[in-house]
């Protein structure tokens, strides 16, 4: 079957397979009936069929199903995934998983795999843009594959690096050792630090 002057819409079956096929514009596909929806269906792989794509006229949904499982599914205040999201292989690329910000140049957060770091270096990370505007840079967290984290720190060789000041608003419990490892290092106490204990090069406390 031919349809326009120049037979810009064909339909027509090979003795194997049905095929249409559009060459000219765009293709429309449109149901008027009021809350129908438009559903695109094939084999279950059990003797069946099913729905994988529904475009629902009654909720405005777009619902994508593995089989009958819906695993993605549009909604008004955004998206639902149901299940996990693989990313591919993404052993040689640093690439962007999840953006958010305000607009397609400037990203409030940017989380990525840094996969073009060797071995156990490879982290999940977090970025953001410090509030200075466009791609967020600044690598606030990194979780490397070995399960060390840094704050601040891009290569945590403990199980928590923290480049920066840590404060705590209530106890903190150590279970070993306390090292300071600077040779002018101060324990305060008292809320206006009224006492002191100061560590001097070669003197002691």
């Amino acid at each position: 079957i031919n349809l326009g002057n120049d037979r810009d819409l064909q339909f027509y079956h090979n003795a194997t397979n049905s095929i249409l096929e559009n060459y000219t514009g765009h293709m429309y596909i449109t149901n008027y009936s009021d809350d129908k929806d438009i559903i695109l269906s094939t084999d279950d792989g059990s003797n069946g069929t099913t729905a994988y794509v529904t475009l629902d006229g009654s909720t405005g949904e777009v619902l994508l199903n593995h089989y009958s499982s819906t695993k993605f599914q549009t909604q008004s205040t955004g998206v639902k995934v149901t299940g996990e999201l693989d990313f591919g292989n993404l052993s040689n690329n640093d690439p962007s998983l999840i953006r958010l910000g305000n607009d397609a140049t400037t990203f409030g957060f940017n989380i990525k795999y840094m996969g073009s770091r060797s071995g156990v270096n490879n982290s999940l990370s977090i970025f953001t843009d410090n509030q200075q505007g466009g791609e967020a840079s600044l690598e606030a967290f990194t979780m490397r594959q070995d399960g060390h984290v840094g704050i601040l720190n891009t290569n945590p060789t403990y199980e928590l690096s923290v480049t920066g000041d840590i404060y705590a608003s209530d106890d903190i419990h150590i279970g070993d050792d306390l090292n300071f490892t600077s040779d002018a290092c101060r324990l305060l106490f008292g809320a206006d630090s009224e006492i002191q204990l100061t560590h001097v090069h070669n003197t002691g406390l």
